[in-house]
């Protein structure tokens, strides 16, 4: 919910935004309002304007003060979306990165960036990679030098099974698969053409082909119900490894849309919990997320406060929580002690972090799971992709946004998870070592306006 206050409420934090008006950069509040969270600045020619991002603020004042105490801007970017076109095959109102400002990248241009960034993980992405029709290429020539190769797609040439053999050949890891419901009037919505037929035959292809699958779905008020068919699909379907719902995202085309659609992860949970009767709960999705920040910290890698994770674990057509498997209740003060030695001495936090923290994750209960859990662990240590060989047990739900003008914060965008590589029209290579800052600052070079 988008308002104007006219209410002074308590400081949180401070940091840079945006007017989304005339996206002119501004001093911003983090405040609480009436056991509400808002993200609210002030601009000299369009006044004040506040975003609602949480109606929880036990819950996100506790994950936003641990997330800064233990993420650093410092971290290193080792992962980056790889715009190897700016070709789409299909014209979606939704699309975030609108008229972008990409150029095809030719194969040589591929190999020149593979070997400058040794050992990062590139992203195969659009606009629509599958228009770039050296793909099969490109996604071998990944593998050899970077060890993963994944790629995002709407999914209308997968549906071709001969198309989904090729990639399957030059061996891609995973597959990310836009899919947004199983109601046909959901994709004349978001995507301006009928085409659910097209997305269960790729589903059926990528499943037929046993590849590794992400389900990214963007989430608005009109398809909300449908979580929860996707996740029991999600639970029945192994090679579906993780489900993103993703929530609507007012930039680039999407600045047309209806204001009103747009869902911040934080109620995402609220939709999730509601739906599935409180199993998959909020106050556990805390703990893990506390669990997982962690868990980067540790290795010293960026994630974004904006994403938020959840894991669960199939039990025949059925699924147990991680909270039913590993004692999250009881590791919060481990968590919580780690977070407190951090700035003193990190070495001593991170001895301390292994020597007190995997008796709350081997127990009786998790004994069963221990291979699969460290299976999965273990893909994301080696660099084989964000949990890219995630056990065919655990099924990885993602809450998550990214950033526009109305809940811009750009200190969070600066520890953002994900880089971008792109050929702009002029042929030159550029790079952004956060995508949240770019899709903030290619909002104000284009001047789209409300």
């Amino acid at each position: 919910m988008d308002i104007n206050t006219g209410r002074v409420g308590k400081t949180l934090a401070k940091t840079i935004s945006l007017c989304p008006a005339c996206l002119k950069r501004l001093p911003a509040e983090i405040i609480e309002i009436e056991n509400k969270i808002y993200l609210k600045r002030y601009c000299i020619e369009h006044g004040e304007y506040s975003q609602n991002i949480s109606n929880h603020p036990t819950y996100y004042k506790g994950l936003r003060d641990y997330y800064f105490n233990v993420i650093s801007d410092n971290f290193k970017q080792i992962r980056y979306l790889l715009f190897i076109t700016g070709k789409c095959n299909l014209a979606c109102p939704v699309c975030f990165y609108g008229e972008g400002d990409f150029n095809e990248m030719l194969l040589s241009d591929v190999e020149a960036i593979a070997r400058r960034h040794k050992g990062a993980e590139m992203v195969i992405f659009g606009k629509e990679p599958t228009c770039h029709e050296q793909l099969p290429e490109i996604v071998k020539l990944l593998k050899k030098t970077q060890n993963s190769a994944s790629l995002y797609t709407n999914g209308v040439r997968i549906g071709d099974r001969d198309y989904l053999r090729k990639l399957k050949q030059s061996r891609v890891n995973k597959i990310y698969l836009q899919f947004d419901g199983f109601k046909e009037d959901i994709y004349s919505n978001l995507r301006n053409v009928e085409m659910l037929g097209v997305k269960l035959k790729a589903l059926d292809n990528l499943r037929d082909e046993k590849l590794s699958t992400v389900i990214n779905m963007t989430l608005v008020k009109d398809n909300e119900e449908e979580i929860k068919k996707i996740i029991n699909y999600a639970v029945k379907n192994d090679f579906v490894k993780t489900i993103n719902f993703t929530s609507f995202i007012r930039s680039g085309s999407g600045r047309k849309f209806l204001p009103d659609c747009s869902v911040m992860p934080d109620e995402v949970i609220d939709i999730i919990e509601k739906q599935t009767a409180g199993v998959i709960a909020r106050d556990n999705v805390y703990l893990f997320q506390k669990f997982l920040y962690a868990y980067m910290s540790f290795l010293g890698k960026r994630t974004c406060l904006y994403i938020q994770y959840y894991w669960i674990y199939r039990t025949k057509d059925k699924y147990l929580p991680i909270d039913k498997l590993i004692d999250l209740k009881g590791m919060n003060k481990i968590l919580d002690r780690y977070a407190e030695l951090l700035p003193r001495n990190a070495v001593l936090a991170k001895l301390y972090l292994v020597i007190f923290l995997p008796k709350y994750i081997v127990n009786f209960k998790s004994m069963h799971l221990v291979i699969d859990f460290l299976k999965t662990v273990c893909s994301h240590l080696l660099k084989l992709g964000e949990y890219s060989n995630m056990s065919s047990k655990f099924v990885q739900l993602i809450f998550s946004t990214a950033c526009d003008p109305y809940k811009a914060d750009f200190q969070i965008a600066k520890r953002c998870h994900i880089g971008i590589i792109y050929k702009d029209n002029q042929g030159v290579i550029r790079k952004n070592d956060e995508n949240g800052t770019y899709l903030l600052t290619n909002e104000i070079e284009t001047g789209v306006k409300k």
